[in-house]
């Protein structure tokens, strides 16, 4: 019970965590109605994030709301290519989206997405 119990608890923090980052992006960026969720963020956003304070839980979901947003749009690249997927490891990814971000500052979080997709192997 126990487990299911923390199990409930951490979707309910991810989604709410989900929805304010889906709602700081609408209003961020409301020229580009095609993307969704964190992806809308500029760079700067989500470096904040990164160097904010790891010792608040908030901070720790708003980073994974960003990486799995990451993963998804990857997925969806992989969905609608004819060529071989795109499997990046978690930790390369994360340290790739970090790096790019840190100097791109000021274009949107899914444009390091894409750019992290053309540079895949």
């Amino acid at each position: 019970m126990r487990l299911t119990l923390f199990s409930t608890l951490v979707l309910v923090a991810g989604v709410i965590a989900f929805s304010f980052l889906q709602a700081n992006a609408a209003e961020n960026n409301p020229g580009n109605d095609s993307i969704l969720g964190p992806g809308k963020n500029s760079c700067s956003e989500f470096i904040t994030v990164v160097d904010g304070n790891w010792s608040q839980p908030l901070n720790a979901l708003y980073f994974h709301g960003y990486i799995a947003w990451a993963q998804g749009m990857i997925s969806g690249h992989n969905q609608n290519s004819d060529g071989a997927p795109v499997r990046p490891n978690t930790d390369e990814l994360k340290m790739a989206l970090v790096d790019l971000c840190r100097d791109n500052p000021d274009i949107p979080f899914a444009e390091v997405v894409k750019q992290t997709l053309s540079e895949a192997p």
